[in-house]
């Protein structure tokens, strides 16, 4: 059954966005995403890095 989700493309994004050594670019990109350059986002905390 196909789900749509490609496993390696996700795997890529957890290793780039879900890693401590990345979180200087997760602001930008969620901001970018999410559309709020105008309010930026102070603080991330990133939760079950393990799983």
């Amino acid at each position: 059954m196909k789900t749509g989700i490609n496993p390696c493309v996700d795997y890529a994004f957890k290793i780039v966005f879900g890693s401590v050594e990345y979180t200087t670019i997760l602001p930008s990109f969620l901001q970018a995403v999410l559309g709020t350059m105008e309010d930026p986002l102070m603080e991330l905390q990133l939760l079950n890095l393990s799983a």
